[in-house]
C-alpha cells in the first residue's frame, strides 16, 4: 500500500519492515482478524500499516511511539534489533 501523507510518501513496498503483529481476537460473537506492522520508510520515517479485513491504512508515527506499539506487542526482539538504546523498556515486554 501506498499513499502520501503531508507531501511524505508512505509504501509498504519500498518501506523496511521492522515487526509485525497478528491477531485474532474476539469481540462480542464476532471473530476480529487484524495484522498490524511497523515500517520504516528509506528516508526515515516510521509508520504503522493496518488491514482489518482488506481495510488498510496508515499512520505516521514518531520513535516514542514505535516504541510503545512494540511495548504493547511485546514484540522484544525488534526492539532490540531496531532501537537498541531504547531497550530500558524491554522489562515491559
Amino acid at each position: 500500500m501506498q499513499t502520501t501523507i503531508e507531501g511524505i510518501i508512505y509504501d509498504t513496498e519500498t518501506a523496511t519492515l521492522l515487526a509485525r503483529y497478528d491477531s485474532n481476537e474476539h469481540l462480542d460473537d464476532a471473530k476480529i482478524d487484524y495484522r498490524d506492522s511497523l515500517y520504516k520508510t528509506p528516508e526515515g520515517q516510521l509508520f504503522l500499516y493496518g488491514d482489518i479485513r482488506g481495510a488498510e491504512t496508515i499512520i505516521p508515527i514518531d520513535t516514542e511511539r514505535a516504541i510503545d506499539w512494540l511495548v504493547s506487542t511485546k514484540n522484544i526482539s525488534a526492539m532490540q534489533k531496531w532501537f537498541p538504546n531504547q531497550t530500558k523498556y524491554a522489562e515491559y515486554c
